[in-house]
């Protein structure tokens, strides 16, 4: 079994075991990073791991430690949690600048804005084969960042020398909160100004958009249909109302409603028909709305009632500019 994959192997089913982890990343000046992820597991929680080892074929006789080590993690000693006996296993490494980045939405010599959610999932993912990150059954899981500013506003736990954040992924996780973030007097001053590319406020689209959020601050949550998104831009593609809700780290919240309608509107004329009796139009659009109807020509609006023989033409508007046009015939005996 190679050592990569084991590594991922034993620090994901120690995550759904119940172990618990610190990961910390100190950012320098040129954003390389220096990164220790500690593992602190219980006597229960490696004998579950050695357990589903086995399973899958590792050695017989062999120790979680070892197999700890053999994967890059260095066993520190024995540490009190709670009143609980927990060995604490840590590794060490190095991002380059463009690993760094990689694992921000935002990351500037004023702010920063950290995945959590996407990072925390593909992580579990990439460990444990989940499709979703779930700590419920962890003890902790703390992100701490040291930055590479003084920060004036966060969302985790600011610390005495003014750089350094500590987040509670498990809280953050049940709060539903997809983003931690930090950011300079500077940018937080800044935070009320956002631009919105892409779309106008309750306008229709015949075709997929992207809309887009920038901000010379920090944007903390940006949201399309109630669901948080991992960036600040969305690409609509389905039929549907999209709701986009955008919050700043001043309080700034901003809404937006939009459509996609690549559908026409519906009658119950039917094109190229002969009725021979009186005819009542009707239609309508269920996306984006009737803009407006004529019938040769003339507005006419849903229900209008036509008694004479005749060749027409009815067209029907939606506010996306979709059109639907009908010929019909009436010629009553």
């Amino acid at each position: 079994m190679r050592k990569g994959i084991l590594a991922v192997m034993l620090l994901g089913m120690a995550m759904l075991t119940g172990c618990s982890l610190e990961q910390k990343v100190t950012i320098n000046s040129d954003y390389s990073s220096d990164v220790v992820m500690d593992c602190y597991t219980t006597q229960a929680d490696e004998d579950a791991v050695m357990e589903s080892m086995r399973e899958m074929g590792a050695e017989e006789g062999a120790t979680f430690q070892e197999l700890m080590e053999g994967t890059g993690f260095a066993y520190v000693g024995a540490k009190q949690i709670d009143g609980i006996t927990n060995n604490l296993y840590r590794i060490t490494g190095k991002n380059t600048a463009e690993d760094t980045k990689s694992m921000f939405l935002e990351l500037t010599k004023q702010k920063a804005v950290y995945n959590v959610a996407s990072q925390m999932e593909t992580q579990t993912r990439e460990m444990s084969g989940s499709t979703s990150a779930d700590y419920s059954d962890m003890n902790f899981f703390r992100l701490t960042i040291t930055y590479p500013f003084k920060v004036a506003r966060t969302n985790g736990q600011l610390q005495e020398d003014g750089r350094t954040v500590v987040y509670d992924i498990i809280d953050m996780s049940k709060n539903k909160e997809a983003r931690a973030y930090a950011l300079s007097a500077s940018a937080l001053s800044k935070s009320n100004s956002v631009t919105i590319k892409g779309i106008k406020n309750k306008k229709a689209y015949r075709k997929a958009v992207t809309v887009k959020a920038t901000s010379k601050g920090v944007i903390t949550s940006f949201k399309v249909n109630g669901k948080e998104q991992s960036v600040n831009s969305y690409y609509a593609k389905k039929n549907g109302k999209y709701k986009l809700e955008i919050k700043t780290a001043s309080g700034k919240k901003i809404t937006r409603t939009f459509y996609v309608d690549k559908k026409k509107p519906t009658t119950n004329i039917k094109n190229k028909k002969t009725y021979k009796k009186n005819v009542k139009i009707t239609f309508k659009d269920s996306i984006s709305g009737v803009k407006k109807a004529t019938l040769n020509g003339k507005k006419i609006k849903s229900g209008k009632k036509v008694k004479k023989n005749g060749n027409y033409v009815l067209k029907i508007y939606d506010k996306a500019g979709n059109v639907k046009t009908v010929k019909f015939t009436i010629k009553k005996k």
